[in-house]
């Protein structure tokens, strides 16, 4: 989640004391706040031989829904991801807004907070 401005202000520092430094990141996780793409860049400019793009998943057990995630990561074959994630209780899909709106309502432990997209389902939640 490094933005650029913040980049350049260490590239600027390890280029004056001959540092050198190693962006290491998702680059399909959430975006810096500010400017963003600075892996992306550094992707772009970095030699060949100076790149290493890890393409295995370690945190999960699961081996069916790590392959689901490096799914997720790149968009492919988004309607049968959907599919399974549904099949997994991952997803539920509600057959109506009241009953999609009870079911958010009623995960919400004491003092919770629900995001919504604008006031009026905000109203209605």
């Amino acid at each position: 989640m490094l933005d650029q401005d913040t980049a350049l202000a260490l590239l600027t520092i390890a280029d004056e004391t001959n540092a050198r430094v190693a962006f290491v990141g998702d680059r399909h996780q959430l975006p810096a706040v500010g400017r963003g793409g600075v892996l992306d860049h550094a992707i772009r400019w970095a030699q060949p031989e100076a790149r290493l793009t890890l393409s295995a998943v370690h945190r999960f057990t699961d081996p069916e829904y790590a392959a689901l995630t490096l799914l997720m990561r790149s968009g492919e074959r988004a309607g049968q991801v959907f599919d399974a994630l549904l099949e997994r209780g991952l997803v539920v899909v509600y057959p109506t807004d009241v009953e999609r709106q009870a079911a958010v309502v009623s995960l919400q432990p004491d003092g919770g907070r629900v995001i919504a997209d604008t006031r009026e389902q905000v109203a209605a939640l």
